[in-house]
């Protein structure tokens, strides 16, 4: 997935189950309303395939896989939680690809947020710990001090220095994989446990995560997540 050419050329090979009979769209965004663009597009597939997310077959048999995306946008203060992806109990899946875009008011310090993981959607605090911030989701390191990156399931693909940030992550080599519902979470910032020492532990007080400057400001986040859902099987269906 990426963009192979300067000024066009965006692809991806993203796997779409479907059953009976397929649709592709194309929307112009609000600001380009009325223009009229040039589009090239080239859409192609198999039926009767397996479909497998690195070793993770999906269970196409049942007839019940959905791929769902998760478009949501909030405008967060300091220290508040973000869910990108929500899944209510009764379905089973994995969540397959995430992309999040920020703009900070002030500075780049929401990147302290921790990433956390509940399944079921309701497991207590603080459920399973992604990342310590930003960039060790994304698999760079300190505020991304290495530049823009492309890498097979993850990349950064906008910070130019504004309090800005863009990146994504496909879940194909280490999938989030759920059985009765989900929920995937970021928070704008962290803290730190005075007593411990340990971040990502506290739901509120503590002191600002990572000895940086300030603290985080407000931010607007917009972010995008892909979700595979299917019926559990009954225990009564299970052949061995």
């Amino acid at each position: 997935m990426g963009k192979g050419a300067k000024s066009t050329g965006w692809f991806h090979n993203i796997p779409v189950p479907f059953y009976k009979s397929v649709r592709v769209t194309f929307q112009l965004s609000p600001e380009d309303e009325g223009s009229s663009p040039e589009l090239w597009t080239i859409v192609r597939g198999a039926e009767g395939l397996p479909m497998h997310l690195g070793n993770l077959e999906l269970p196409l048999s049942q007839g019940s896989v959905k791929l769902d995306l998760q478009r949501k946008d909030a405008q967060l203060q300091p220290l508040d939680f973000y869910d990108m992806a929500v899944v209510p109990s009764g379905l089973a899946g994995t969540v397959f690809m995430t992309s999040l875009f920020i703009n900070g008011t002030s500075n780049y310090n929401y990147m302290e947020g921790c990433f956390h993981f509940y399944s079921p959607a309701n497991q207590a605090w603080p459920g399973t710990l992604l990342a310590t911030g930003m960039e060790d989701f994304y698999d760079s390191a300190f505020y991304f001090n290495g530049g823009g990156f492309h890498m097979p399931v993850s990349g950064m693909t906008h910070k130019p220095g504004d309090g800005t940030f863009s990146g994504y992550r496909l879940h194909e080599m280490d999938p989030l994989v759920f059985k009765d519902g989900a929920r995937l979470q970021w928070r704008n910032g962290d803290v730190t446990d005075e007593t411990t020492g340990l971040k990502c532990t506290l739901q509120s007080g503590g002191i600002p995560a990572g000895g940086n400057p300030g603290h985080p400001g407000p931010s607007a986040v917009s972010s995008y997540a892909w979700v595979y859902t299917w019926k559990p099987v009954s225990a009564h269906r299970i052949e061995v």
